[in-house]
């Protein structure tokens, strides 16, 4: 088992969203049941919180779904780095620029490569992330979106709820 991983927000959107949800997101959250941990930037709850708000507007999420989301989300055994402040203007952006990512994107990559941990990832930015981690030396689980949910949002949520119950709250992680 994975005792730790680092993965963007489109990977936890997917275990909120039952649209955004694959096997592979499905499989990071059970390994996250049997005790593995969470790693993240500390921009992570923002980029979540954002594309929750964004799916409410656009009529996939409800809001309801979203605030009950967010509640479970909170309660996740994640460890928050805060150094990626730092390196805005230096290494993230050389990373961005010779990987052909966004910042934000090279901001997972880099604390999957410091930490050396896997790192997961959907969406079109997964072939370009996939690429540049290979160049990195990181395991990058590239996840393509699919049709592939597991269960009703109901079900999910109250799953998650079940799950999250015996995990501390959220911490600092420290460099």
């Amino acid at each position: 088992m994975t005792q730790a991983f680092v993965a963007d927000a489109s990977v936890a959107v997917g275990w909120v969203h039952p649209g955004q949800s694959t096997t592979q997101t499905a499989a990071m959250l059970e390994a996250m049941s049997e005790g593995a941990a969470l790693e993240v930037p500390a921009l992570w709850p923002m980029e979540v919180a954002n594309a929750l708000t964004i799916l409410v507007g656009r009529r996939k999420l409800l809001e309801s779904e979203r605030q009950t989301g967010l509640e479970w989300l909170r309660r996740l055994r994640v460890r928050i780095d805060h150094d990626m402040a730092s390196l805005a203007f230096t290494r993230l952006s050389e990373l961005a620029t010779t990987h052909g990512l966004s910042v934000y994107d090279a901001t997972y990559l880099e604390l999957a490569h410091r930490r050396k941990l896997m790192f997961g990832m959907q969406g079109r930015t997964a072939t370009s992330g996939r690429e540049a981690g290979r160049r990195k030396a990181v395991g990058v689980i590239g996840i393509r979106p699919s049709a592939v949910a597991v269960g009703t949002q109901a079900l999910r949520v109250a799953s998650l709820r079940t799950t999250i119950k015996t995990r501390p709250r959220a911490s600092r992680a420290s460099s």
